[in-house]
């Protein structure tokens, strides 16, 4: 991703990514509202099998795009409750593909799949789709960068971690010690000691 044209803001950057516009503007139609709000209490409820039930029956019906994202978006919460992380990243894709969420949603969505592909030891998928997210979103924070970080040292590629993790740090008003820790091993491992031991330096002073 070239940062070239970016505007630096305290804690994020603004990427000079156009704004989205969805294709699809449908909403709830009365019947699947108060069928959603049921399910809705279920999840609440940690109900999931039932709710996963209801979830099912609902995408039997005729339903418009947007009942049918909003209906993987919550089997993606119920399978993340369950522990399926990948059935779950796939469920949020499906909910993607309507085109018909707000972008807020949209958006947090595709960062929840970066996530729940990271939960299931897929990491160059959790990469792949954070590089989507970063073609699209407009303002990327700086945990977003110290999230694919935290990929990067996990798959043992220490100068990439050392190069998007210090773009966080830079960015942040107060790094998070974690984040400084991770930096300082992915020093050590890149046997960079010199920066190892500035880095340590200034944890000892935190």
């Amino acid at each position: 991703m070239s940062l070239i044209s970016q505007i630096v803001f305290a804690g994020s950057f603004k990427t000079g990514n156009p704004e989205r516009k969805k294709t699809n503007f449908e909403a709830f139609t009365e019947q699947v509202y108060k069928k959603m709000e049921k399910i809705q209490i279920l999840v609440s409820e940690e109900n999931y099998v039932e709710a996963r039930v209801e979830l099912n029956d609902l995408l039997k019906r005729n339903l418009n795009n947007y009942e049918v994202a909003q209906v993987h978006q919550y089997l993606g919460w119920v399978n993340a409750s369950e522990d399926k992380f990948e059935a779950a990243a796939i469920s949020f894709q499906k909910a993607l593909d309507s085109d018909s969420l707000p972008n807020q949603a949209h958006f947090s969505m595709m960062l929840q799949m970066a996530q729940m592909y990271m939960a299931a030891d897929k990491p160059q998928k959790a990469l792949d789709m954070l590089n989507q997210y970063y073609a699209g979103v407009e303002e990327i924070e700086d945990k977003t960068f110290a999230f694919e970080a935290n990929i990067h040292y996990g798959m043992e590629n220490y100068k990439k971690t050392i190069s998007v993790l210090k773009r966080a740090i830079e960015l942040s008003d107060k790094p998070q010690e974690s984040w400084m820790y991770m930096l300082y091993g992915a020093y050590k491992y890149d046997s960079k000691f010199r920066e190892a031991a500035e880095v340590m330096e200034k944890l000892i002073e935190i």
